[in-house]
């Protein structure tokens, strides 16, 4: 029956594992994009525009909203905020660039994470188990990059309301940082289990 359920347990990592590594594929393809489509437009800056409602600026095909995470800035000024601010804009890109490669690091190591339980499970004592010291390195970095996502949002939200732009902020990324707790929670009790396999493995 133990046998079964974790015959079980190793295809659900496994398929978890490339679920993740898929995303993290995205991911880094946004990254890129992202990239790409700054460069573009800058290259295209004379012929940015405002939309109507402010918040995403455009040159011909390539825009840019100002939404990240859970923070909505408007990027126009004046008094009709139909002007391009363009430390906004830049600002924007660099909370949207660090925001998604920070995602993206997530879920390489979750992908890590899923890939290393399936193999402990296929091995059974062939590998080093799940109280390992890379288990704990892994979600102590996805539980910092985690925390780090809203932290960074509020920062760049706090710095766009000192240039003066119109920023709404919303309580949703705490999540994260909930979710980043636990993962440093569970880094602590996979420490704790590392250190008492190797007191029993010295006993034995």
């Amino acid at each position: 029956m133990k046998q079964v359920i974790g015959v079980k347990w190793a295809r659900g990592n496994g398929i978890a594992s490339v679920i993740a590594r898929i995303i993290e594929i995205v991911l880094w393809l946004g990254v890129a994009w992202l990239v790409v489509g700054a460069v573009l437009l800058y290259m295209n800056r004379s012929a940015i525009v405002v939309d109507a409602d402010a918040n995403r600026v455009y040159a011909d095909s390539i825009s840019v909203s100002g939404s990240f995470l859970d923070v909505d800035v408007y990027l126009g000024r004046g008094r009709m905020r139909d002007e391009v601010y363009y430390p906004l804009v830049a600002l924007v890109l660099v909370a949207q660039l660090a925001i998604l490669v920070c995602m993206a690091l997530v879920f390489h190591e979750i992908a890590d994470v899923c890939l290393r339980l399936k193999e402990w499970e296929h091995s059974r004592g062939g590998l080093e188990g799940p109280f390992g010291e890379r288990m704990v390195r892994s979600f102590r970095f996805v539980g910092s990059c985690l925390i780090a996502l809203p932290v960074v949002s509020w920062v760049m939200a706090a710095v766009c309301g000192l240039l003066g732009a119109s920023v709404s902020v919303g309580l949703g990324s705490v999540v994260f940082v909930m979710l980043g707790l636990l993962c440093w929670s569970l880094a602590h009790v996979f420490e704790s289990g590392a250190a008492m396999q190797h007191e029993m493995d010295g006993l034995v």
